[in-house]
């Protein structure tokens, strides 16, 4: 069972638990969390940038709930694929409340996870995207989108 006063010891613990960096990992935590920090992604109209459409999402602060957190932990060298490092959704256990983590606090917490050695993607089949320019590295995008609002 771990503590959790903070995101980042929760993710300090998984660090220990990660025997490499190259692999993808699986994740899941149960318990009870003193605080949780969400948000949730709205509909917006196709060509919306991730860092728009991330700036006008709605926020969540949830006290005193039992719930689930699930995600991945995605290697540095696959940031064109997914989000690197860290990625992590928050399920209620009464499932009244979920979204894509911000922060969080918790005790008793069960840690666990997988490794995961393979990694299937299924790329679209639509006009734009063959026609899209993927060669930039979308790292300050994602990080900024994905982060906690200061």
């Amino acid at each position: 069972m771990a503590q959790c006063s903070a995101l980042y010891h929760l993710t300090s613990r998984f660090d220990t638990l990660r025997p490499s960096d190259n692999f993808f990992f699986a994740l899941r935590v149960d318990g009870h969390f003193d605080y949780v920090h969400t948000r949730a992604m709205c509909r917006t109209e196709e060509g919306v940038p991730l860092v728009q459409a991330a700036a006008v999402q709605p926020e969540f602060e949830l006290h005193d709930v039992s719930g689930t957190l699930v995600g991945f932990w995605t290697p540095e060298y696959a940031k064109t694929l997914n989000v690197p490092g860290y990625h992590l959704h928050f399920v209620s256990a009464d499932r009244t409340s979920d979204g894509h983590l911000l922060q969080c606090r918790g005790t008793n917490l069960r840690l666990q996870i997988q490794r995961e050695g393979d990694y299937h993607i299924a790329l679209p089949e639509t006009e734009d995207f063959f026609k899209a320019d993927l060669r930039r590295d979308p790292t300050a995008e994602l990080a900024q989108a994905e982060g906690e609002k200061k």
